[in-house]
């Protein structure tokens, strides 16, 4: 027999309902403790959606329904676009010994490689590389013509 690894197991995991996903969940994602809420600003301002961030460690925005937690109708959005991911880092104080070092859950923006690229705060994010995100940032997909904000919940009184 070969026991050698084929690598079936992690394709098998980087899909959903048969579509390859560009994307793989890593090791230290976890689920928020707290809700957070997303704000869709059509191009006029008006809010034309809100959507809680609650229930799972990662959300997939893209055109492709099959598998997108988010939908994206703009055409100038790719199938798969970006994730927004919660990882749990471990944060150490500067000066403080390591052993007091805690863990932090932080939201963090993938591009997946889009056609039409990714913007925080009108920055572009650079493709396939973990972006910190944090509440009231405006993030823009492509040419769509709609902002979406972070908002933590618990922090809103």
């Amino acid at each position: 027999p070969n026991f050698a690894p084929t690598g079936r197991l992690a394709a098998a995991a980087a899909s959903f309902a048969g579509t390859a996903l560009k994307w793989t969940q890593p090791p230290d994602a976890r689920e928020p403790s707290q809700r957070w809420r997303l704000y869709v600003y059509a191009a006029d301002g008006a809010v034309a959606d809100v959507l809680t961030l609650a229930a799972q460690s990662a959300y997939l925005f893209g055109r492709d329904r099959q598998v997108a937690d988010v939908p994206l109708a703009d055409a100038s959005c790719s199938q798969q676009h970006a994730v927004l991911q919660w990882r749990e880092t471990t944060v150490v104080p500067r000066g403080t010994p390591a052993a007091l070092a805690r863990p932090r859950l932080r939201l963090y923006l993938v591009d997946l490689d889009s056609t039409g690229g990714t913007r925080v705060n009108r920055a572009a994010v650079p493709a396939s590389t973990y972006y910190e995100v944090r509440p009231g940032d405006v993030i823009r997909f492509a040419q769509a013509p709609f902002d979406y904000v972070i908002v933590d919940e618990n922090a809103v009184a």
